[in-house]
């Protein structure tokens, strides 16, 4: 059999042919995450080397009421600033040594006695690891490390913080509203909720869509509200995990999440929750040199979190 970076980057081709979507497809089977950002069309394809948008940090100033032939307002303008992200790279390697590609025989590439390739075994392994890591630097309550994905907890749970490039510090414009209570969870109750939901909706003008619950928040609203279930619906006595409701919002349970932390979203064109990458395929391949004896190929996926407005989003954390 041939070896060889050559033959190599064909390996790596017919990868990319034969694989593309398996990741989307391992995401949604592991990551409830991901499938509510797929259910909300939040999975875009940007192809720049960066994220970049502009932000509105000021209204529009040149709006007044006036009598008839009243003084005409002076002339206004809408301030703006820059948010801009990098993108973040999660990359598998896969290694299959010379001496397996040197003792195999037969057209197919490095048999087991199993009937799968050592290759297929080391492809699907790296592909299931990538779309596990996506999940949960997402689902984080604080960033690890600084070439993981941004999380949820970083970008909605805190408002004190660097995003995109803009301090959130004095910037009331780009920052997220936190109900917190300095790390010592308390009793969840409606007031907690009504206070994020009136929040949202009267001083901010904007609407939650849906909440993504940690464990043990996700547990004290099922308590919560199964103490006050006066009457149940025929159509809707079902078994098994069902989304819970309230005020219309359905919750949602998310693995990794901060267990005692609730993030209420809003998905409009202004508030925008996004998760970007960018190729068009979920990841690229490429034979990659070394001084080794033994080939490698690389599996990586460009990803990133983007809120286009954490103003237009919440956070209820501390709650038990």
């Amino acid at each position: 059999m041939a070896t060889g970076l050559v033959v190599w980057q064909q390996v790596a081709d017919l990868i990319q042919e034969l694989y593309s979507g398996t990741l989307a497809i391992a995401l949604n089977q592991t990551s409830p995450l991901y499938t509510r950002l797929q259910a909300r069309n939040a999975i875009v394809t940007d192809t720049r080397m960066a994220i970049s948008w502009p932000v509105i940090s000021g209204p529009y100033t040149g709006v007044n009421t006036i009598q008839d032939g009243g003084r005409l307002p002076d002339p206004g303008r809408e301030e703006y600033t820059h948010a801009s992200l990098a993108y973040k790279i999660i990359v598998g390697t896969v290694r299959v040594g010379r001496m397996l590609q040197i003792g195999s025989k037969g057209p197919e590439y490095f048999r087991t006695n199993e009937g799968a390739t050592v290759l297929e075994q080391q492809v699907n392994a790296a592909i299931r690891e990538i779309a596990r890591q996506i999940h949960f630097q997402l689902a984080a309550d604080t960033q690890a490390d600084v070439t993981d994905l941004l999380c949820l907890g970083d970008v909605i749970g805190k408002d004190d913080n660097l995003y995109a490039g803009i301090n959130r510090v004095g910037n009331a414009f780009w920052q997220s509203y936190v109900n917190d209570n300095a790390g010592v969870d308390r009793v969840l109750t409606e007031v907690l909720l009504r206070d994020i939901y009136d929040t949202m909706t009267n001083d901010r003008g904007v609407m939650p869509e849906e909440v993504w619950c940690g464990l043990t928040a996700w547990n004290a609203l099922s308590d919560l509200l199964g103490q006050n279930v006066r009457q149940n619906d025929p159509r809707r006595m079902v078994g098994g995990p069902v989304a819970l409701e309230w005020k219309g919002l359905e919750f949602y349970q998310i693995p990794g999440l901060d267990p005692n932390s609730m993030f209420f979203l809003n998905f409009s064109r202004d508030g925008g929750i996004q998760l970007k990458k960018q190729h068009e395929e979920d990841f690229i391949t490429r034979p990659e040199a070394t001084d080794s004896y033994d080939e490698r190929m690389s599996i990586a996926g460009h990803y990133e979190l983007v809120i286009n407005n954490p103003y237009a989003q919440a956070a209820l954390k501390d709650v038990r």
